[in-house]
């Protein structure tokens, strides 16, 4: 082989073998691409065969960096893997070995724990990395991955198969109308590689939820002191549980004497609080100007009993000075 310049290059081959292959290959495909590509170089053609049987490349130039690619074909033709290091190619023999590394397949849900609504649901997310060792370690991230969700209870919402993206992660959600355990498994069905996680469906515990202005939960004027213009946040562990906006000087019953207004907000029903849980609530006028809110309460029913937390005691807030307060439910 002969360079631009007319110079002779010394003789350079390279053995590429390959280990660890996933089961279902039938060949491995060997390609040589020279990295600079403004030198006018030929990458030498594909060497291709069984696993286990080492791959020349002949007819190299030395000094020359490079990048040596593996890929793993099955029966199909479908490509299980690819694996990939970069070379500089020395005069003589370059032996290279390159081994296709294990993948580790995580699975979680988040929440482990839902209402069970039909309504409610929990995030699976897969997470798919490759294994770096025998202490099955994690390492790059595994993209482009078809894994297949199932469960034996409840019902999946999402794109099934899922895609794993560049970091790995591939999620569904899932909701049940019935109490009981979920069971749910990610799967990379070509490799038979799986993960499972659990989802716990409750009964709702809570029979309400609501905040309102007054200490006694079967009070019917539950009474807000505030002024005009005020939108009310209600979070359930950091979560929006629901909301609603007062215009108080154009809604009734409201007396401007004691800047009381009848009203309670209730929890959306997937956002009913269990005991542990911290709820909040924002309170955020229009304008700039000071407006003043009386105590406020959380009231729930468990078991057939009722119970009261005190969210704030009387006080003031603005657009430009929102007030938050919170509290844990026990």
């Amino acid at each position: 082989m002969w360079p631009e310049t007319g110079s002779l290059y010394a003789p350079a081959w390279a053995n590429v073998v390959t280990r660890y292959c996933p089961s279902e290959t039938r060949t491995t495909q060997v390609t040589l691409t020279y990295s600079d590509t403004a030198s006018g170089l030929t990458d030498p053609d594909m060497a291709e065969d069984i696993p286990g049987v080492a791959k020349s490349l002949k007819d190299l130039v030395p000094g020359q960096p490079a990048t040596i690619q593996v890929k793993a074909v099955d029966k199909d033709g479908n490509v299980l893997d690819e694996i990939s290091t970069k070379v500089t190619i020395e005069a003589g023999e370059n032996n290279v070995t390159l081994s296709f590394q294990g993948k580790s397949l995580s699975l979680t849900a988040s929440p482990a724990q839902v209402v069970a609504n039909d309504n409610a649901t929990s995030t699976i997310t897969a997470t798919l990395v490759r294994s770096t060792g025998s202490d099955n370690s994690t390492g790059d991230p595994v993209a482009d991955q078809s894994i297949v969700f199932s469960t034996d209870i409840g019902t999946l919402v999402g794109t099934n198969p899922a895609t794993t993206d560049a970091n790995g992660v591939a999620s569904i959600q899932i909701r049940c109308a019935t109490a009981g355990t979920a069971t749910i498994t990610a799967q990379i069905q070509i490799e038979d590689l799986t993960s499972t996680t659990q989802v716990q469906f409750t009964q709702r515990e809570w029979a309400y939820a609501f905040v309102s202005g007054s200490p006694q939960w079967d009070d019917p004027d539950p009474a807000f002191y505030v002024s005009t213009g005020v939108v009310f946040w209600l979070y359930c562990n950091g979560e929006v549980a629901s909301w609603t906006y007062e215009s108080l000087t154009a809604r009734e019953p409201y007396n401007k004497s004691d800047k009381s207004y009848h009203h309670k907000i209730d929890f959306l029903d997937d956002k009913m609080p269990h005991v542990g849980d911290e709820i909040g609530i924002d309170l955020v006028s229009w304008g700039t100007a000071l407006q003043e809110i009386g105590a406020l309460y959380v009231h729930y029913q468990k078991g057939g009993e009722h119970y009261t937390k005190k969210l704030c005691d009387r006080n003031t807030f603005s657009g430009a000075s929102p007030g938050h307060f919170s509290v844990i439910i026990d």
